[in-house]
């Protein structure tokens, strides 16, 4: 006899009415209304929004014996991504952003709860392996006040998905996302301080934070300069950063940190980077910069010079990464514009 009473688990039942939702608990109060925890749940306790998500998921699947997940929007992309998974769904799917039209993405944005039939309509079709998630769900939005800031997806068919229980994980939707929504608010404020306000993109402190943060055991480092910004309008070289900013956006990957350093000067840290396809991705930099069009009051072509460094192909210390890598980069300009060069 499970004795957790307050933390009621659930089995699918077979009745008149069809397979339902119901409570592995010893008195009716609870079948009708599943009660929460004696304690507050881990999900309440302040801490990251991963963390957050992982407690929720586990939370959701306890009460539900359903696979669960957890997706948040950012607030500054609007873009929705899963950031946590129970047991059950395939860790695959940590990380994918979510189709705006799909079930969840649309529980993401609005105060709805959203049915998903299928890979696609429920997540948007990310090109991954149906075997690594579910084909039904059911989405409950996170709701911070009157915004949504994610969502809560429930691994199952909506039909064994009954009143009650819809009702229960709404409430805990609800509840939850007024949590994830002051995390997001405490991530936002820390971050801030880590971000250039001029392109959105890592600033010098932020550059360094990742480089404390770097997990593997080789990665490289691009230090770049503008060579002609120094020449630009007062009043257009935000618009220039801004506009080579996009171009760093559409050339490196998904995890690689551009940054800008000062007024001229850039950074690329590319985490899991050889020496050599480090080289490859400085020059591929350099050759949109110089075949993209600034507009300056006049069509206008600017050029960049870089330096590239790597652990552990230049230094054996990432520490060492970013003074070697500026120090490269001043023999490219010394050399001349708009040119690649190792140290």
């Amino acid at each position: 006899m499970n004795e957790r009473r307050g933390d009621p688990y659930l089995h699918l039942q077979r009745g008149a009415s069809g397979l339902s939702l119901v409570g592995d608990v010893m008195n009716e109060d609870a079948v009708a209304a599943p009660k929460g925890p004696r304690y507050p749940p881990t999900w309440l306790i302040p801490q990251t929004v991963e963390g957050i998500g992982s407690s929720l998921a586990d939370t959701v699947r306890r009460v539900t014996r359903c696979p669960a997940a957890v997706a948040v929007r950012d607030p500054a992309t609007e873009t929705a991504s899963v950031v946590a998974v129970s047991v059950g769904v395939g860790r695959r799917l940590l990380g994918s952003v979510v189709a705006p039209g799909s079930a969840v993405g649309r529980a993401c944005v609005g105060d709805v709860t959203a049915y998903g039939m299928g890979p696609v309509g429920l997540l948007g079709d990310q090109g991954r392996d149906r075997r690594e998630r579910e084909d039904q769900g059911v989405a409950f939005a996170l709701i911070d006040g009157s915004r949504s800031v994610g969502a809560i997806v429930v691994f199952a068919p909506p039909e064994l998905v009954d009143r009650r229980m819809n009702d229960y994980l709404v409430s805990i939707a609800k509840q939850a996302g007024r949590v994830i929504g002051r995390a997001l608010s405490a991530q936002a404020t820390e971050q801030r301080g880590l971000i250039d306000d001029v392109t959105g993109q890592a600033n010098r402190e932020g550059l360094e934070q990742a480089l404390r943060d770097l997990t593997g055991t080789k990665c490289s480092l691009v230090c770049g300069y503008i060579d002609q910004l120094a020449e630009v309008d007062p009043g257009m070289v935000n618009a220039v950063l801004r506009q080579v900013a996009t171009i760093f956006r559409n050339t490196l990957r998904g995890y690689d940190v551009p940054a800008r350093i000062e007024g001229e000067g850039f950074a690329l840290f590319l985490p899991d980077t050889v020496l050599e396809n480090a080289v490859k991705v400085a020059d591929r930099v350099r050759v949109a910069v110089s075949e993209s069009q600034f507009d300056l009051g006049r069509r206008h072509a600017l050029t960049c010079s870089l330096g590239v460094a790597s652990v552990p192909d230049t230094v054996s210390d990432v520490n060492d990464l970013l003074a070697a890598a500026e120090a490269t980069l001043e023999k490219a300009k010394a050399g001349g514009r708009n040119r690649v060069v190792v140290g």
